[in-house]
């Protein structure tokens, strides 16, 4: 990793790549070599302020600072008290000292207090008792968020009284609070926090009273959630292949290295190194230690891993005079070892280069430019461009600083990928030429590869499928060649204005003729937080459960996509943007973005397509006069490099776009084509380009032809007569067809508000069986070859499309909704053709099957081919499906089919499979 800039810059790589592939293999192996510390076991090494400290061990050990320069340790304090079994950790200058042993072997004593040494002024102080009920010793000990935390220990020294106890320490008020106990009890291990999960990793449980000192070792992997509060078991195929106790741990990026050990296993102390990744839940062996040790730590100084003192064999001897390291220039554990992402996961790169403010003069959003190429040796090659992180956990954090650019990927091939990472610094560089960039030197850079393995079987609908797409006027995933229709809530379209976002406020409270009222509330969802569940991600500890709550509602019933604006200044809610400030159009908030990725996420990992509506009629001039020049570029870039990495999401480029009457100014074709323009040639991973469109017929017969040559791939409907949504889709699916759209597979259609404004979809109690809706909005708009439906809430409704804040009262429209969607995606949707409306019935045609809507009626006639036909009758209302008896059809004239008693009075869908001609 080389130094850049007078190491102002360095590389931090998060993300799989690879281990046994390096070429140089002596640079990659531990370098062992004698060392003049005072020798010890069962001691704590730390770094600390870009050094080593060595406490504690069995014995009056010296606390020893490592000089550097000299390679050297040099002699500190000694405690009074004799220190031993304890995971040491620094924190806001001083190193902390808990849940430490004292005493000779077996029946050593808990030590009692909190301890605390400053190098500095070589003191060694108690600050704070440790509850009695809460003493224990050969425990782990981690930071999170200037809190200290305890896991496990043995209350009874190496007699027993392995203990799965969690506590949470403040070192300012010296508050203990008692945390739910883990999984697992376990002692003689290290702790190890990554991101926002602590994890217990190796150890045992000792028991020498019992004759199982060392046999007792522990395979499994808990994990803490510090965001749920819960504890998790990993599978079993997350388990340490070769448990052991006395280990050493550290993070390195988002992996996790274990070291060394003792076990009854073996007489030499292991010397093992395993790797854990914490986003594959995977091991991999790295090149193991030149000499075993346990008893000890490690302290990562000037990207080097140290462990030094420790034991050579199970037990207290020999006490080794050794230290050895492994270089992390050369040889990046960050990026393990066949450590492969599996397909539909998301390859995260960070690099850190200056520190950077929001609000800094020098913009971090103009003046910096992250920006990495993917390779694959089929061919494909991918740009994508990297976005300001702020720390890099500003969810949590609510950081507007940092020093973290970050990218994010999600290839579509398996194999092994290369990537070429480069930061660029200068003014606008974000807008500059290719020609400009090449004659540019990067302040930070990075090569590499990561390997790409399977889709895991457990992995969600969009992991599965992978990125979406659009072929042949519906929806298409190219991975698995599978045709989709989508199922979901228009509203509320201020979805993102969530009370616990940060930044998120009204600036103006407006309501305007034909327009929902915004309420006097920021949305809560109150009424979902009953439906986040133990596991499910939150953020800054606790917040998010009722947005989450209310994704999980949406997903149980069988809803696969929530429809949201971006951006709605000078719009109805006045509530949602991604700046700053609502009159700041160049600052991005960076923890408002990491937090909507946090729902985004969420959504995805629940089936639902993200329906990202950048902007609505009353913004359309807003930025840029309405072309796509600077701030709509900028505006454009983020969404693009924080969010085009999801597999499952639609560009809406605008809610009612174009000129109405109610709203005369509006952007222009030019315009509208330029918007298209721009996300296909700068969104990487190609996501499906849509328009929403004006609610009258004649409205879309004056601004969509001149998009039959643009960019967009489909068109998101809004229709004022729901009793016309079949016509008005089976005309414009043609017309695309029959003016080239795609190479004439024609846009894909998404009936998306159906009108009239004022009423949309009723709540259950004034409408609950939303005949009207279910007849000719979702049936009608799937029969004529739409690809999705989605339910917008009216404006003068209660739970409206402004102050939703409970899904339930629409229940019975999400269940009929959800047999419409799955009965669709059953079907061989590409070879289905609409062929009538209106009269009655609505008929879709392939070479094998005929679908036929009825409205309430008793009998039809249908022109049908000559064959032997299966018959199935579905009520759209409750599911239920009956079976009748074959037909036959000669193929002259037509075939009059009789609707059974018991579906006559009302609509109904028949199903005709020919099975063989006539």
């Amino acid at each position: 990793m080389p130094r850049l800039k007078q190491a102002r810059f360095i590389l931090m790589l998060v993300s799989a790549v690879c281990l046994s592939a390096c070429s140089d293999k002596s640079a990659n192996e531990w370098q062992l070599s004698e060392s003049n510390h005072s020798v010890r076991h069962e001691a704590g090494l730390v770094a600390h302020n870009n050094t080593m400290v060595l406490l504690g061990g069995r014995g009056e050990r010296p606390i020893e600072v490592y000089d550097s320069e000299a390679h050297s340790w040099k002699q500190q304090l000694t405690p009074a008290q004799e220190l031993h079994h304890f995971q040491a950790v620094s924190h806001d200058g001083l190193i902390y000292i808990i849940g430490a042993l004292t005493g000779p072997w077996p029946e050593e004593t808990a030590v009692s207090e909190v301890l605390t040494y400053n190098p500095d002024t070589q003191t060694l102080i108690a600050s704070h008792k440790i509850p009695e009920s809460r003493q224990r010793g050969a425990a782990g000990l981690v930071v999170y968020q200037d809190e200290l935390y305890l896991l496990g220990g043995l209350t009874n020294g190496h007699m027993g009284g392995s203990v799965p106890w969690f506590d949470k320490y403040n070192p300012q008020t010296g508050h203990w609070q008692t945390l739910p106990d883990a999984p697992t009890a376990r002692d003689h291990f290290q702790a190890v926090v990554v991101g926002h999960k602590l994890y217990a990793i190796a150890g045992r449980q000792t028991s020498h009273a019992t004759g199982e000192g060392m046999s007792l070792t522990q395979a499994q992997l808990d994990v803490y959630d510090f965001n749920t509060h819960t504890w998790s078991t990993l599978p079993a195929s997350s388990n340490l292949a070769v448990p052991r106790a006395g280990n050493m741990a550290s993070a390195i990026g988002k992996h996790i290295m274990v070291l060394g050990g003792e076990s009854s296993a073996q007489t030499l102390a292991h010397n093992e190194v395993s790797i854990f990744d914490t986003s594959t839940l995977s091991w991999q062996n790295a090149e193991p230690m030149q000499e075993g040790r346990h008893g000890s730590g490690v302290a990562i100084i000037d990207n080097k891993i140290y462990t030094v003192s420790g034991s050579g064999k199970a037990g207290g001897e020999p006490e080794l005079t050794t230290m050895e390291y492994l270089n992390l220039n050369d040889f990046d554990l960050a990026n393990t070892a066949n450590s492969a992402i599996s397909f539909g996961q998301a390859f995260t790169l960070d690099i850190v280069g200056p520190e950077v403010s929001e609000t800094d003069s020098v913009n971090p959003f103009t003046q910096y430019l992250m920006r990495v190429t993917f390779s694959h040796p089929s061919g494909q090659t991918k740009v994508i461009e990297g976005y300001f992180a702020g720390d890099g956990n500003a969810a949590n954090t609510s950081a507007k600083a940092g020093n973290i650019w970050r990218s994010k990927f999600t290839p579509q091939r398996t194999g092994e990928w290369e990537y070429s990472a480069a930061l660029y610094e200068g003014e606008d560089v974000v807008f500059a030429s290719e020609e400009s960039l090449t004659a540019m030197s990067p302040i930070a850079q990075a090569n590499g590869t990561f390997t790409v393995g399977k889709v895991r079987p457990n992995d969600g609908f969009f992991a599965q499928n992978g990125q979406l797409s659009v072929k042949n006027g519906y929806f298409f995933f190219p991975h698995t060649q599978r045709y989709w229709i989508k199922a979901g809530a228009n509203s509320p379209e201020n979805f993102l204005a969530y009370n616990e976002v940060d930044g998120t406020y009204r600036a103006a409270q407006q309501a305007r003729d034909g327009e929902a009222k915004a309420p006097d509330f920021i949305h809560e969802f109150t009424a979902h937080v009953q439906d986040w569940k133990a596991g499910d991600p939150t953020w800054q500890q606790n917040k998010g459960k009722g947005i989450i709550g209310a994704i999980n509602y949406m997903a149980d019933m069988g809803m696969q996509s929530q429809y949201f604006l971006t951006m709605n200044i000078n719009g109805d809610g006045a509530d949602v943007w991604p700046y700053t400030s609502h009159e700041e159009f160049e600052r991005f908030d960076v923890s408002k973005l990491a937090q909507w990725d946090v729902i985004f996420s969420h959504l995805q990992a629940r089936g639902i397509m993200l329906h990202v509506v950048t902007q609505e009629t009353e913004n359309e001039l807003l930025l840029d006069g309405g072309n796509t020049e600077r701030l709509r570029q900028l505006y454009y870039r983020e969404l693009i490099a924080r969010f085009g990495y999801h597999n499952g999401l639609v560009w809406n480029l605008g809610e009612e776009n174009g000129p109405a009457e109610w709203s005369p100014k509006g952007q222009n074709d030019e315009q509208r084509i330029a918007m298209a323009a721009y996300f296909a040639q700068n969104d990487p991973h190609n996501n499906p380009i849509f328009l929403h469109t004006l609610p009258s017929a004649s409205d879309k017969d004056t601004i969509l032809p001149p998009l039959y040559a643009s960019a967009f791939d489909g068109m998101s409907f809004q229709v004022d007569n729901r009793e016309t949504v079949f016509s008005e889709i089976m005309k414009w699916r043609r017309a695309s067809v029959n003016n080239g759209v795609s190479n004439n597979d024609g846009w894909a259609i998404t009936m998306d508000e159906i009108g009239m404004w004022h009423t949309g979809a009723k709540v259950d109690a004034d409408d609950p069986t939303h005949d009207s809706l279910r007849r000719h909005a979702l049936w009608g708009a799937l029969m004529a070859g739409a690809t999705g439906v989605e339910w917008y809430f009216g404006a003068h409704q209660p739970h409206n499309d402004l102050s939703s804040e409970d899904f339930r009262q629409r229940e019975n429209l999400w269940k009929q909704t959800k047999i419409a969607a799955d009965f669709f995606n059953e079907q061989a949707l590409s070879s289905l053709k609409p062929l009538t409306d209106g009269q009655g019935l609505y008929h879709m045609q392939s070479d094998t099957v005929d679908i036929i809507y009825f409205l309430p009626m008793s009998s039809a006639e249908l022109p049908l081919a000559a064959g032997l036909y299966d018959v199935t009758w579905l009520d759209p209302i409750s599911g239920a499906r009956m079976h009748s008896a074959e037909v036959e059809h000669s193929g002259e004239g037509m075939l009059k089919i009789n609707v059974p008693s018991d579906f006559a009075q009302k609509d109904t869908v028949l199903v005709l499979e020919r099975k063989t001609p006539a």
